[in-house]
Order: structure tokens, then C-alpha cells, then sequence
């Protein structure tokens, strides 16, 4: 386990990962102990690098992209405004 480190951690930080990342599933992180000054962004059927299956999910890895780029602006604007 590598995340001890993120418990103490207060600088605001995102986090996008796939549902299907072998390195930390939903159920898995859901029990983390992480502070509230991390957000998680979860990309349906993403691996760990962040790559669905389009037959399974009908989404593409260039989706998946897109979609943590848009987060990622989303979020930047976010702790900009606080």
C-alpha cells in the first residue's frame, strides 16, 4: 500500500482513476483514510491507465482523456475560486 502518505496531506488534490484499476477499485479506496481535501474522479471501466473497454463501456481511452482533462479544468477553476 503506498497511500499512507496522502492521510496527512492538506493541499487540495485530485485524483482520476479508473473503476477497474487493479492498483485501487472503488470499494478498495471507499476505505482509505483520505483527508476531504481530496477529490476522486472515477472513469467507468478505466484501467490504471485509464483505459476502458469501448465494447464493454462504449467508451474510448480519447473519452477518458477528455473527460480528466475537463475535471481537471473544473477542479483548477474550483480551488482557484475558494
Amino acid at each position: 500500500m503506498r497511500t499512507a502518505h496522502l492521510r496527512d496531506l492538506r493541499t487540495p488534490a485530485l485524483i482520476c482513476q479508473g473503476t477497474r484499476d487493479p492498483f485501487g477499485t472503488q470499494d478498495e479506496v471507499a476505505g482509505y483514510d483520505l483527508p476531504a481535501s481530496i477529490e476522486i474522479r472515477w472513469l467507468e471501466d478505466g484501467d490504471h491507465d485509464l483505459k476502458p473497454r469501448k465494447s464493454i463501456s462504449g467508451f474510448t481511452h480519447a473519452d477518458h482523456l477528455a473527460t480528466m482533462a475537463e475535471a481537471a479544468a473544473a477542479w483548477a477553476r474550483r480551488i482557484i475560486a475558494r
